[in-house]
């Protein structure tokens, strides 16, 4: 088991279901990089409004994908942004490790 790719979580989540935790997390990794850039567009930008909506988005898709650390750090930045936490900066640089992390990290479903 991993922090970063949970594949026994994965497969909870897909009720089971070997190959659809596998095209989920596939769905995942073949949208990372827009959502990546979207991310890093908003934040370079200073707008918090879209960066939620892009950070809100990909919290919805790491529910499905059994990417544990992702989906902490998706929450954590949401949660900041919502009540203005100074921490934001921090929040933010951790949510784009997880999504590095996330890439590096390969998944065996078999």
């Amino acid at each position: 088991m991993s922090n970063i790719v949970d594949v026994e979580l994965a497969l909870q989540r897909a009720a089971g279901r070997r190959e659809l935790a596998q095209e989920l997390h596939g769905m995942l990794l073949g949208s990372m990089d827009e959502t990546r850039r979207a991310i890093e567009a908003s934040w370079q930008s200073g707008d918090h409004n879209q960066l939620y909506v892009h950070v809100h988005k990909l919290n919805g898709s790491t529910r499905y994908c059994g990417v544990p650390h992702l989906e902490r750090c998706c929450e954590e930045l949401e949660k900041q942004l919502r009540v203005g936490d100074d921490t934001v900066q921090d929040a933010y640089h951790q949510l784009i490790n997880a999504i590095d992390a996330l890439e590096q990290t390969p998944a065996d479903f078999s």
